[in-house]
């Protein structure tokens, strides 16, 4: 992991988020830290996805890929909560769980590094994954949600765009992840 350093830039202010179900949302499980369950889940998934991979199928492994960060920290194994640097994908994410919960529409949490830096959140950037998991990892050891404080703004995204953000993301993953960018507003 790389962490932030004071001096770097004006990264501080940039925006980053989660999706997930308005389910998961209302009951906080959408901003709760990274567990041995959900790492569980992922090793459930696709084999042949690893941190780092840099051919990597998108399939069952999909909805657990924000989680499944920090798996070489003893430490902090099971403290992180994973958010994306772009809304697309984290709608996408919100997708991707919809149908089994019942939910009708998603949910993009918005956070700032600056948010995380102020409230004393430790955070670290996966640049070494592949495109569409850049993510910033938030390490939630002392509590086992994401304090309310660091949410800066609630998206509640309707079943019918997250659709349309599903077929924009997977057209430009294709058969391997990859992930160009592309406007998208909440």
């Amino acid at each position: 992991m790389v962490y932030f350093s004071a001096d770097q830039d004006d990264t501080t202010s940039m925006k980053i988020y989660r999706g997930m179900t308005s389910h998961q949302w209302e009951t906080r499980q959408g901003v709760a830290r990274k567990g041995e369950e959900r790492e569980a889940q992922f090793h459930a998934g696709d084999t042949r996805v690893s941190a780092g991979d840099t051919d990597i199928y998108v399939g069952r492994c999909v909805q657990n890929a924000l989680t499944f960060t920090a798996m070489d920290s003893s430490g902090y194994r099971h403290s992180w909560l994973s958010f994306t640097k772009d809304k697309s994908v984290a709608a996408f994410f919100a997708l991707n769980e919809l149908d089994e919960s019942g939910s009708d529409h998603g949910v993009v949490v918005e956070t700032t590094l600056q948010a995380l830096r102020e409230l004393g959140i430790a955070y670290a950037q996966n640049d070494i994954r592949v495109p569409w998991e850049q993510e910033i990892s938030v390490d939630l050891y002392d509590s086992p949600y994401f304090p309310e404080s660091a949410i800066i703004q609630v998206h509640h995204v309707p079943y019918s765009e997250l659709w349309k953000v599903a077929s924009h993301l997977q057209s430009r993953w294709g058969g391997t992840g990859a992930y160009t960018r592309h406007a998208f507003s909440l």
